[in-house]
């Protein structure tokens, strides 16, 4: 949910090597997300071996899209509902 604000180059090599994909798909996927709905962050890092993923968007379990009439966007608020 987040585009990738930065590009850590050793992390998308890694991802390359294990998905197959080539590094000008894996860069468009990290900074043009299917539903691009936060800001933009570092979303990938390297770790030990392999990435890390930062933040944790699979972990989001729900969150709260506000849309106005007045604007030509959305704005999404995410908070915890616990």
């Amino acid at each position: 949910m987040h585009p990738a604000s930065e590009v850590d180059k050793l992390a998308v090599d890694r991802l390359v090597a294990a998905t197959g994909w080539s590094v000008s798909d894996v860069i468009q996927r990290l900074k043009a997300p299917a539903a691009p709905l936060l800001e933009s962050r570092q979303v990938l890092k390297c770790y030990r071996q392999f990435v890390k993923w930062d933040p944790a968007d699979e972990l989001c379990e729900e969150f709260e899209i506000i849309t106005r009439d007045d604007l030509n966007n959305c704005h999404v608020y995410a908070r915890s509902l616990k």
